[in-house]
């Protein structure tokens, strides 16, 4: 078990992340694939309790980030240049606000870049390509089932 590629031309599936006893994640909560296609970036709970961000790539797995509990980290997307990753903290016991941060690949001290009146674990954050600004759903999901019409092109 693990994270599968499932090509749409019919080639067969491949594994991108397995879980194995040597694996340091329990679960996957969100990966994001950078924009060229090289690195993929997870996050979710560790096996060692916590939740943590990392970069996996050919040459490996690196943490970046790591939360304790009840924090959470939560992947929301690479910037377009593919240096540096969003991402947002929450804790487990609390309603939002959640945080918003941007941590370079290269490593480091993550930066702060504000709070979000959403419940960014369920609903994404998106992130314009330059960086310049965030959309997000604002509150927490009601129980409602919405269809749009005409939505994608014939």
């Amino acid at each position: 078990t693990g994270l599968l590629l499932h090509p749409l031309d019919g080639r067969p599936n491949r594994m991108i992340y397995p879980y194995t006893s040597e694996s340091q994640f329990e679960r996957i909560h969100r990966f994001e694939v950078s924009p060229d296609g090289s690195r993929l970036a997870i996050s979710g709970f560790l096996t060692t309790n916590g939740s943590a961000l990392h970069i996996v790539a050919a040459g490996g797995e690196v943490e970046l980030a790591r939360g304790e509990p009840p924090e959470m980290l939560v992947i929301q997307g690479w910037s377009a240049d593919g240096t540096s990753i969003f991402f947002t903290t929450l804790n487990t016991n609390a309603p939002p606000p959640h945080e918003l941060w941007r941590i370079s690949v290269a490593g480091g001290d993550p930066q702060k870049i504000g709070e979000l009146a959403s419940a960014t674990q369920i609903n994404p954050v998106a992130i314009h390509p330059n960086g310049s600004a965030v959309a997000f759903t604002a509150g927490t999901p009601l129980r409602e089932l919405w269809r749009m019409d005409h939505f994608l092109p014939d």
